[in-house]
């Protein structure tokens, strides 16, 4: 009778023993596992600052306002030397030549030498009139290059005596090598310019070619 007691306590207190231990552990690990989720809760919220650079893209500066751009200063149409004369210039009239074999060597070798002193002649009566007329330069201004040079240094004239190429020294040495063509109208012989006067500069070339030689 007294071992049945004996073992129904026993059996109730190791039954109250493994409880009160279960129940320790039970509250160990729960206890451990909200600690856990907590830990990975917080690297959930915050991230590994190196992984997050990573794939973060880099940062782009901020792009500057751009002011409106002003024209873009173009330089002036170059001018090569010229010569401008007026209509009215009251220069000395030059006197030309009527057709034959010199007369175009006479016309051009006067022209040449006469752009020096364009101040005091009227160089547009070397001009076919015809030229001056198409372009309207009849009644105006009339502006051509300039050959920088009276120095004569050559001249030879073609076959059909309408055609003259003249050699002048030119400044700073060398020379340059000028084709001039002339033209028979109403009895006289005239320079006539190949192309019309520049649209942008309203300059035109007195020759046909002109080329620097040494």
């Amino acid at each position: 009778m007294i071992s049945a007691v004996v073992s129904d306590l026993t059996d109730g207190v190791v039954k109250a023993m493994f409880m009160t231990k279960l129940k320790s552990v039970l509250t160990v690990v729960l206890v451990v596992g909200l600690a856990l989720g907590g830990i990975g809760a917080g690297v959930g919220l915050f991230p590994n600052p190196v992984a997050v650079a990573q794939a973060e893209p880099p940062k782009q500066p901020p792009a500057k306002e751009e002011s409106p751009t002003s024209p873009v200063a173009t330089k002036k149409d170059e001018k090569p030397p010229h010569i401008v004369e007026k209509p009215d210039m009251k220069g000395q009239k030059v006197g030309l030549p009527s057709p034959g074999p010199e007369g175009c060597v006479v016309v051009v070798k006067s022209f040449f030498a006469s752009m020096p002193l364009h101040h005091e002649r009227r160089l547009r009566e070397y001009f076919d009139p015809r030229y001056l007329k198409k372009h309207g330069l009849t009644d105006r201004d009339i502006a051509f290059e300039d050959s920088g040079s009276s120095s004569i240094y050559n001249l030879d004239v073609a076959d059909d005596n309408l055609t003259v190429l003249i050699v002048l020294e030119a400044k700073g040495g060398g020379k340059e090598v000028f084709v001039v063509r002339c033209v028979v109208y109403e009895g006289h012989v005239y320079i006539s310019p190949e192309k019309a006067p520049d649209p942008k500069t309203g300059i035109f070339k007195p020759w046909i070619l002109r080329m620097k030689v040494n």
